[in-house]
């Protein structure tokens, strides 16, 4: 299987990965998350976390272009390294000008971040993120919120993917790395030290941590070797995998990659739209597939209030949903909580910002 298809259905990639071509199947199930929702449904049930199946010796003379660097794109790159693939094989492709997707964030507007994009974590999507991270399930800075998982201690879904996902891929594994690492940025390598395993900068010169003991302090940043090949600003206008054993990627500055393999992340709405040419055309299984799905149209907002207001009011986690009578879908979702007092709880001052977002027909 050259070509596989991941559309965003809530936190990372989405269900049923859209396979098309003669190659195996390998890649897709390293991606697929494994829903238990049947394909077309419209939504997710349960995700149940598969075990990669790829080995180092399954991976020799695969390389793999994943076209989007959100939360579907990195974590299609963090499975495939996770079942043995080098980070050094795989190019990631962005349109926009940095990693993240919808999943942006403001530091204007308040003394701490703000989510631009996903608002909360569905509950069920703990324990992924967990395996994703690496960091325990209980250790996730997340407070459940009438059963709805809000970011804790001025978190974002974009600073959360740069630190514990991104990060792990790219990290430094040895001294000799660290040096070369060191002597690209232009800094000056000082050695060994206690801190904790890994490549570390202080006051403008880098050091190489070989334990396991030691703290990292807030004086002290991980310096990454960049092993994951990316391209950001590199809008992806066509996708060619008629070759035998090869998938040609073409971006809208008419740069191409060469792969054995492409995942595709981009939003739904790419795909509906036909902003990308894939060719030989998708089938109509997968084409109807994608016409199915779609998402309520609506915003997020953000409203700081002058004075306070009742934390155990609407404003700590409320709304309402609207659905069909007939059909019983959900057609709308109005939902507002304290982001002060959920998201940065530590905040020393005061700020009564309320956040949410308007979805729907109404």
């Amino acid at each position: 299987m050259k070509l596989s298809l991941v559309w965003c259905m809530s936190l990372f990639s989405a269900a049923h990965p859209a396979g098309a071509g003669s190659d195996n199947g390998d890649i897709a199930e390293i991606v697929q998350m494994g829903w238990s929702g049947r394909p077309g449904s419209g939504g997710p049930d349960m995700p149940m976390r598969r075990k990669p199946r790829l080995t180092l010796a399954d991976q020799d003379d695969k390389t793999v272009v994943i076209v989007g660097a959100g939360y579907a794109g990195w974590g299609a790159a963090h499975r495939l390294v996770e079942g043995g693939m080098r980070a050094e094989d795989i190019t990631i492709l962005e349109a926009d000008v940095g990693f993240g997707g919808r999943a942006q964030k403001n530091d204007d507007f308040m003394p701490f971040p703000l989510d631009l994009g996903p608002s909360f974590i569905p509950t069920h999507f703990k324990s992924e993120l967990a395996a994703l991270s690496g960091v325990p399930e209980e250790d996730l800075p997340i407070n459940n919120v009438n059963g709805v998982g809000l970011w804790r201690d001025a978190m974002t879904y974009n600073e959360f993917l740069s630190n514990h996902i991104i990060s792990k891929l790219d990290v430094c594994d040895s001294e000799l790395e660290c040096r070369e690492q060191t002597e690209k940025m232009g800094f000056n390598f000082e050695g060994k030290t206690t801190w904790g395993k890994g490549c570390y900068s202080k006051n403008d010169k880098v050091y190489w941590g070989g334990k396991k003991t030691g703290a990292l302090t807030g004086k002290m940043k991980r310096i990454n070797c960049d092993k994951v090949n990316k391209e950001y600003g590199c809008r992806v206008t066509s996708v060619d995998y008629e070759g035998p054993d090869h998938v040609v990627t073409t971006c809208e500055s008419g740069s191409s990659f060469v792969s054995t393999h492409v995942i595709v992340t981009v939003p739904l709405s790419v795909l509906k739209d036909g902003d990308i040419k894939f060719k030989p055309v998708l089938s109509d299984g997968i084409q109807q597939n994608v016409e199915e799905r779609g998402w309520l149209r609506g915003f997020k907002l953000f409203l700081e209030f002058d004075t306070d207001f009742d934390p155990e009011s609407m404003f700590n986690f409320g709304g309402e949903y609207d659905y069909d009578p007939e059909t019983k879908l959900l057609t709308g979702e109005h939902l507002f909580w304290d982001y002060t007092g959920n998201s940065a709880p530590d905040f020393k001052g005061t700020r009564n910002l309320v956040s949410g977002y308007w979805i729907g027909t109404k």
